[in-house]
């Protein structure tokens, strides 16, 4: 409408309907590969991850944190290993996105497992980089 194209951001089912956005502290490496496989098998048209600078830091802002850059290189490497994905900034996106006939625009399945795993590596890296070692 008037030039402006709205992307949703996309996601998973983490746990029956519910949907867990693709972001990179929301998402565990497994399941944004998951989500990317996902979109491109079937062909979507966009698949719009969301992260924030201040995510690869703690939350003091003092040093990194190292899980949140990890799941961001795996990202980068899961796309780069995948030929029907490519990335783009939204600047890169072609308007007609917005024409293009509809496709089905499913999530990836929920899987136990991979919840469960995303909330394991969350309370450790929580307790790693969110929690002072010692007492002040």
């Amino acid at each position: 409408m008037h030039g402006m194209i709205e992307l949703p951001v996309a996601g998973i089912h983490d746990r029956g309907d519910h949907i867990r956005p693709a972001q990179i502290c929301a998402l565990s490496s497994r399941e944004m590969q998951a989500g990317l496989s996902h979109a491109a098998a079937l062909d979507h048209a966009a698949f719009v991850i969301v992260t924030h600078s201040f995510e690869m830091l703690t939350r003091d802002r003092q040093r990194g944190n190292f899980a949140m850059m990890r799941r961001f290189e795996s990202m980068c490497e899961a796309i780069a290993r995948n030929p029907n994905l490519h990335t783009s900034g939204f600047r890169g996106l072609d308007p007609a996105i917005a024409d293009r006939p509809g496709t089905d625009q499913s999530r990836a399945e929920p899987s136990r497992i991979r919840t469960a795993l995303r909330m394991a590596e969350q309370a450790l890296a929580t307790w790693r980089y969110e929690r002072q070692w010692l007492p002040v």
